[in-house]
């Protein structure tokens, strides 16, 4: 996936093309569990895209599987900040601040994640096992 995502970004030297490329590293590596490799892929195509908003949850996810919290928190408050609908990004921020100690906050971006994707049954089940 590596050498056929750089041989695209040559082939195809359009911004888009190169930050979806760029993008495919970064999750490469973060499943890689090469967090610092990841985050200079996937800051690649956030330079180039700053609203890629799949590249800034999979930044986040890094963080978070790295243990970096508050780090996580905030990659993923941006996201909530460019696209206020986001369900997953809310999920996942409530992730951070369950992990950081803060449970009526997680409780409320749990809430807010659930009201916007009602599929996304663990958050549901997070606010009432946070508020118990």
């Amino acid at each position: 996936s590596l050498a056929l995502a750089d041989s695209i970004a040559r082939s195809f030297p359009d911004d888009e093309v190169r930050s979806r490329c760029w993008f495919i590293k970064g999750v490469y590596y973060n499943l890689a569990k090469q967090y610092d490799t990841a985050r200079l892929w996937l800051d690649k195509a956030l330079e180039i895209n700053y609203n890629f908003a799949e590249a800034l949850m999979e930044k986040g996810y890094g963080f978070y599987d790295a243990g970096r919290y508050a780090e996580a928190l905030k990659t993923f408050e941006t996201l909530t900040q460019l696209n206020k609908k986001y369900a997953d990004a809310y999920y996942w921020l409530a992730k951070c601040k369950e992990q950081l100690g803060q449970p009526t906050e997680a409780a409320t971006a749990y809430e807010t994640a659930f009201a916007l994707d009602s599929s996304i049954t663990e958050a549901q089940e997070a606010v009432q096992r946070l508020t118990k």
